[in-house]
């Protein structure tokens, strides 16, 4: 199993991530989501993220789930490299 940051801890299908492993997790995940928010808002791109990650119920398995508002022509077809930019290795959707 891969990881935000740090190295690499392997579970077995049937352990339970540390409450400490979820807690890094996320905090990795709402900083890479707050770098993707503040490139695209640079690109006047309007997102909102929402999904787990908004309703505090994101884990190991979860994406970040971004809801864009508002984005201008000349951008649209950059705005997923953005994300993907900002985020690395984490798994995302873009609504």
């Amino acid at each position: 199993m891969r990881f935000l940051t740090g190295a690499p801890e392997l579970l077995t299908p049937t352990q339970k991530p540390s409450s400490k492993m979820l807690a890094h997790h996320r905090a990795a995940a709402i900083a890479a989501a707050k770098r993707a928010v503040s490139q695209l808002e640079q690109k006047a791109i309007k997102v909102l993220v929402t999904g787990s990650l908004a309703d505090n119920t994101f884990d190991l398995h979860s994406d970040i789930d971004f809801l864009v508002v508002e984005c201008p022509r000349e951008v649209k077809y950059a705005l997923e490299g953005i994300v993907e930019d900002a985020l690395g290795s984490i798994p995302f959707d873009v609504i």
